[in-house]
């Protein structure tokens, strides 16, 4: 297909990966453009690309909504792809991803997995299960896709904006572009090598730091809340409810420790049924992972709601 794809490239800090992420995109065999957004860091990113053919520009608002639109306003490709500065494209991811939109005329982007090249039993677990999709399924429809690793059709995005939010600004973009009647398709098929966490700890702040902004799409868009955004939610004012509660009645104690236990028990169900997970030792560690990666966005979002409280008060 002959289309050139603006690839923009949002970096923040990322020295130890941004090179091997651009000689990716340059290794794709199709017209590009290479936009490197700069997020005002003090590793020299900057140096450890000067010599690639890329084009650098800065955006000095420390951001990743902003660092996005800085790319869009140099994206001139009839599509537009995000890639994040600790992801590796395969070789034809593009041709891959292009084909997929031209099979599906009525979705506007596309987007895969992000495997790591680490062994670690954490990211193993991280592997199996991804933005709640299994990788055992080969291709579906979802209502948002990560830019961690996109392609989009230019004409529907090229006049819009992210908005000025330090993570899930995606999600938001996604969710505005869905109440336009877009579509999103996940497949297998577009996986990418993605240096992400690789212990329990770098786990718990990543899911943390991502809880605190996880309502953001949401307040913008509640009718793309479900079941589970309201479970999230709820899961620590009804825990904490339970507890009161068992100062009166036994029972609420009993409710309270159930319900503290709900997220292990789901992950364990997901486990149960998972052909990817072979051994009892490989289910437990995707239990513990996913559990602990859920705890931790709970207690971000609370902790997110509160700073919000505070500054409002604060004004």
């Amino acid at each position: 297909m002959d289309a050139l794809i603006s690839f923009i490239v949002i970096a923040y800090n990322a020295r130890q990966t941004i090179r091997q992420c651009l000689a990716s995109i340059l290794a794709q065999e199709i017209a590009k453009q290479i936009i490197l957004v700069d997020n005002a860091s003090t590793d020299e990113t900057v140096l450890a690309v000067a010599d690639l053919p890329v084009l650098i520009v800065t955006e000095s608002h420390k951001n990743r909504g902003a660092a996005r639109n800085q790319g869009l306003q140099h994206a001139t490709g009839d599509f537009i792809a995000f890639v994040d500065s600790d992801v590796e494209l395969p070789r034809q991811w593009a041709q891959d991803a292009l084909a997929l939109l031209v099979h599906n005329p009525d979705i506007v982007a596309v987007g895969g997995p992000g495997l790591t090249p680490s062994d670690s039993w954490v990211s193993r677990a991280l592997d199996v299960q991804q933005y709640g999709t299994h990788l055992d399924c080969e291709t579906h429809r979802v209502p948002s896709l990560p830019t961690m690793n996109v392609l989009y059709r230019g004409n529907a995005i090229r006049a819009e904006r992210f908005e000025n939010f330090w993570t899930a600004e995606d999600a938001e973009f996604n969710f505005r572009l869905g109440a336009r009647g877009y579509k999103f398709l996940w497949s297998r098929d577009l996986a990418v090598t993605h240096h992400h966490v690789t212990t329990l700890g770098q786990l718990i702040r990543k899911s943390f730091q991502y809880g605190m902004w996880y309502l953001a799409p949401y307040s913008r868009h509640p009718k793309m809340m479900d079941w589970g955004v309201v479970a999230r939610i709820a899961f620590f004012p009804a825990i904490l409810f339970l507890f009161v509660g068992g100062a009166l009645c036994i029972p609420f104690v009993v409710g309270g420790t159930i319900a503290i236990c709900l997220p292990l028990l789901a992950y364990a169900m997901i486990a149960a049924r998972s052909r990817l997970l072979q051994t009892t030792r490989s289910k437990i560690q995707f239990v513990i992972v996913h559990s602990a990666k859920q705890y931790a966005q709970m207690a971000g979002i609370w902790a997110g709601v509160l700073n919000g409280m505070v500054r409002a008060f604060r004004k």
